[in-house]
C-alpha cells in the first residue's frame, strides 16, 4: 500500500512532477510461510521531478538513507563511535 502526496499544479502528468511526497510498502519477500516487506519514504527533489525514494527501512530494522543526515544532540548506540562531527564509523548505514 502507499500514502501519496500529490499537488494539484500539475494537472498534466500527476505522477511526475505531481507528487510531492509518498510512503510505500514494499514486499521483500512472501512465500507459504510469512512475509517480510520494507516501508519507503519518498520526496520530490525539484520542480517537475518525480519523488524517489529518500529513506528505506528494510524487515531486519536496516535503514538506508539517501542525501545526507543532520542530527542535533547526542546519538547513543552500541558499537558505534562518532567524532565531534557526528560522523559515523562503524556502523551500517
Amino acid at each position: 500500500g502507499s500514502l501519496r502526496w500529490v499537488s494539484t499544479a500539475d494537472q498534466n502528468d500527476e505522477r511526475a512532477g505531481g507528487e510531492a511526497a509518498g510512503i510505500r510498502g514494499i514486499v521483500s519477500e512472501a512465500n507459504e510461510e510469512g512475509i517480510t516487506a520494507a516501508i519507503s519514504f519518498d520526496l520530490a527533489g525539484g520542480l517537475n521531478e518525480a519523488s524517489t525514494q529518500v529513506m528505506k527501512i528494510e524487515h531486519d530494522g536496516t535503514v538506508h538513507i539517501t542525501g545526507s543526515l543532520k542530527v542535533t544532540g547526542t546519538i547513543d548506540s552500541l558499537g558505534i563511535d562518532t567524532d565531534t562531527t557526528s560522523t559515523l564509523y562503524g556502523g551500517s548505514f
